[in-house]
């Protein structure tokens, strides 16, 4: 009988280059509609105000901010005669402990949850203004502007 799993064959390579971006991207917002919300602001930015990093980091946060429920653990005893009752009475006092910190949890899963609502909207809000498009234009009106207070101050003379 042969136990060894049979090689899993190699996929193709394509000739063009794969770009990964495109396919993360492609996958959150294919995941974020699967759970009936809208694509994170790290999904949506084309042109991208803040560098990837940022991004990825505010992706995680998406991901993670509602992860802090903590579960109950206990090592075993090694107690001969008591170590039954012993490891009841902790598994109780743990138990005590770990409803409370997860009704801490939650009051902090609640306050993540605005946080990060509010750091997606300034992210898309920044992500939407094109701020460098809007300079760059606003600085042509200017030096537009400049140059015909030039010539009606030059014709004037």
């Amino acid at each position: 009988m042969n136990t060894d799993p049979s090689p899993v064959p190699e996929a193709p390579v394509a000739e063009e280059m794969i770009d990964i971006d495109v396919i993360m991207r492609q996958i959150r917002e294919h995941l974020a509609r699967q759970r009936g919300g809208q694509p994170s602001a790290a999904t949506e930015t084309t042109a991208a105000a803040f560098d990837a990093g940022f991004y990825e980091e505010l992706h995680a946060a998406n991901q993670d901010y509602d992860r802090l429920y903590v579960a109950p653990y206990l090592t075993p005893s090694r107690l001969p005669v008591v170590g039954g009752l012993w490891q009841r009475a902790r598994a109780v006092f743990h138990g005590l402990v770990i409803f409370y910190v997860n009704r801490l949890a939650e009051a902090q899963m609640r306050f993540n949850t605005h946080v990060v609502r509010v750091l997606n909207e300034i992210v898309r809000s920044l992500d939407q203004a094109d701020t460098a498009d809007e300079v760059a234009r606003l600085t042509r009106r200017v030096q537009a502007l400049e140059e015909r207070l030039q010539r009606l101050e030059g014709g004037g003379r």
